[in-house]
């Protein structure tokens, strides 16, 4: 039924510190749980996640580990250090996996693996394909133009689309919609579009409707130049209409809430 996006605000160092460090010696662990939060239900929540991924990523015997898992726990830490952003079904995976973004913006976690037992990261894509997955990281650098960069490829996609619709499409993905796919008994699946938008339409709505894409760009921007940080995108860390948070909510900024 589409994705609960959030935008996670971390710095590579603080990856390397409360993750790999951690991973590395996990004796580590209650030592950067106290500096993450005094609240005791929170101490525990975090204690759970250390310990699941932990559990996820050393005992498997090649240590050969997911690069989209490592970053939704980093989502989870981030969480506790910085504000994060939340949006509905738009996020930088999609337009990038359309074309309509350049595959430039994310970056592998390898190279702060030193001094850690893993052997490898599995990060054939650095994009969310799925649910319950993260994406990979954006330097600090990058970030600082995220918002301006992602709105003039946007733009120009749109100008594209007014130009040459049939063409457009041909060079880029049919739809920018998710697709929903329903599980019947006896597991038929069966997958409708949704909604019944253009990519036109749905691309003067994004961009000149002050969506909320891109309002959590840009206030995701402002933050990191700020603060110096990059960050990661991720999908269903927060769900807020069931109240299911892995994250700290305490943080998270939208627009419905007027946070």
């Amino acid at each position: 039924m589409g994705y609960d996006i959030t935008f996670h605000p971390i710095k590579a160092e603080e990856i390397t510190y409360f993750i790999f460090d951690v991973i590395g010696d996990p004796t580590l662990m209650q030592s950067r749980i106290d500096l993450l939060s005094q609240d005791e239900d929170q101490k525990n929540f975090l204690s759970a996640c250390y310990n699941h991924t932990l559990a996820q990523f050393l005992e498997k015997k090649s240590q050969h580990v997911s690069s989209l898992a490592l970053s939704f726990f980093c989502g989870t830490i981030s969480s506790f250090l910085h504000p994060y952003w939340y949006v509905r079904n738009d996020y930088l995976s999609k337009f990038i996996e359309s074309g309509v973004l350049k595959n430039d913006i994310f970056s592998s976690f390898r190279e702060y693996m030193t001094g850690t037992p893993l052997k490898k990261l599995r990060d054939g894509t650095l994009l969310i394909e799925e649910n319950y997955a993260g994406s990979g990281y954006v330097t600090a650098e990058k970030a600082r133009t995220i918002y301006q960069s992602v709105l003039s490829q946007l733009l120009k996609a749109q100008e594209e689309l007014l130009l040459n619709k049939k063409q457009f499409e041909k060079l880029h993905a049919p739809s920018f919609f998710d697709k929903i796919q329903f599980q019947f008994r006896g597991g038929t699946v069966k997958t409708i579009d949704f909604p019944e938008q253009d990519n036109l339409t749905y691309l003067e709505e994004l961009i000149e409707k002050d969506s909320d894409f891109l309002w959590a760009l840009k206030s995701l921007e402002e933050y990191c130049i700020a603060n110096n940080t990059g960050f990661i995108e991720a999908a269903d860390l927060v769900v807020p209409i069931m109240g299911d948070f892995r994250t700290n909510p305490e943080n998270m900024k939208d627009r419905f809430s007027g946070c």
